[in-house]
């Protein structure tokens, strides 16, 4: 006689599907990490960012206070020489080797409210207005607009443009 009972057969039985639901449950958590995703996006919008106003709209020598021509001409798709971006491919200009879609957008508070307001340029008296007001020659937005049905990254970064406090904000999807 070997003394097993229905008991013992039930609680065999229980931890051997418990057994089978646990690795069900945490095998595709393990394995998530080898499968195909968007992880590169939060990298390439913060190095976009980052190269912006560490430089690329102004001199590395003072990071986070922009050249207001190499600011204006990047939002007029332009690139004059003398300024740390080149192309008028919007990737080529931030740096980005694959193509990424890529908005960028610059705000400030230029109303006195205190919320900041998207901004553009005004030529003639060479400051930064809402944008919509009279007088705007650039819009301070380039690239194209995120699709309603997909996800986007955003990276913001504070600099300074005239004196004026400034959030460029890059969004890739």
């Amino acid at each position: 006689m070997r003394g097993q009972t229905t008991l013992d057969f039930a609680t065999g039985t229980v931890i051997f599907l418990l057994s089978l639901i646990f690795v069900f449950s945490f095998v595709p958590g393990i394995l998530q990490p080898f499968t195909g995703t968007q992880q590169a996006e939060p990298v390439v919008a913060n190095r976009a960012a980052d190269r912006l106003v560490e430089g690329g709209l102004g001199s590395p020598d003072r990071p986070y206070a922009l050249n207001q021509t190499c600011t204006v001409e990047f939002f007029n798709d332009n690139a004059p020489s003398g300024c740390n971006y080149q192309g008028t491919d919007l990737n080529d200009r931030v740096g980005l080797t694959d193509r990424t879609n890529l908005n960028i957008t610059m705000s400030a508070d230029v109303t006195g409210d205190p919320a900041q307001e998207r901004v553009c340029w005004d030529r003639d008296a060479g400051v930064l207005k809402e944008t919509g007001s009279n007088g705007c020659d650039v819009d301070m937005a380039v690239g194209s607009e995120r699709p309603e049905t997909s996800s986007s990254i955003t990276a913001q970064r504070v600099a300074y443009l005239n004196g004026t406090a400034v959030t460029v904000e890059v969004r890739t999807w």
